[in-house]
């Protein structure tokens, strides 16, 4: 089952998978570290299956100025009027949750498997979750990109093209 970020794998969905004999996989690129340990315990008090958490490692950007956002912010003005709503405002940072603290529950909770896409994670960090029995593998959109993976030492690749939901993992 695909990691899918967003809040689409719930526990009950994970632990389903799981106990149906596939590997149930948390997309968490998107969510505090408190609920990713909240829902890692959850799976963990349904079934001793294997089950997998993904984040994504790309570089978080720093502050946009909200004049570049002026465009988008307009663009979508007439609708929240229409519904209601407060006028949009502009984004600020941070606009994902810690990576700091999101990797150091992966070493916490010791998920059997970890994945990660948008980029690569550090040769360090994939030996160090190794050392605490987690397998890790990372996402390859071409061979150039497997071969990076390969370098780093990961345990498996996942081969993904643009079926896997219209996006690619780079």
């Amino acid at each position: 089952q695909a990691p899918m970020a967003g809040g689409a794998a719930t526990p009950g969905l994970v632990t389903a998978v799981c106990k149906a004999g596939a590997l149930g996989s948390f997309g968490f690129a998107y969510t505090q570290p408190e609920t990713m340990q909240r829902d890692a315990e959850a799976v963990r008090s349904s079934t001793n299956a294997p089950f997998s958490i993904n984040l994504f490692v790309s570089p978080q950007p720093g502050a946009i100025d909200p004049q570049a956002q002026r465009g988008a912010i307009d663009a979508i003005a007439g609708y929240h009027a229409e519904m209601g709503l407060p006028p949009p405002e502009p984004v600020k940072p941070p606009y994902s949750p810690d990576f700091e603290a999101q990797f150091s529950v992966i070493e916490e909770v010791r998920p059997p498997v970890f994945t990660f896409h948008l980029g690569g994670l550090p040769a360090g960090r994939v030996r160090r979750l190794q050392s605490l029995g987690v397998k890790v593998g990372g996402s390859a959109t071409c061979v150039a990109e497997a071969r990076q993976l390969e370098a780093l030492g990961v345990d498996f690749i996942v081969a993904q093209g643009a079926e896997a939901g219209g996006h690619r993992g780079t």
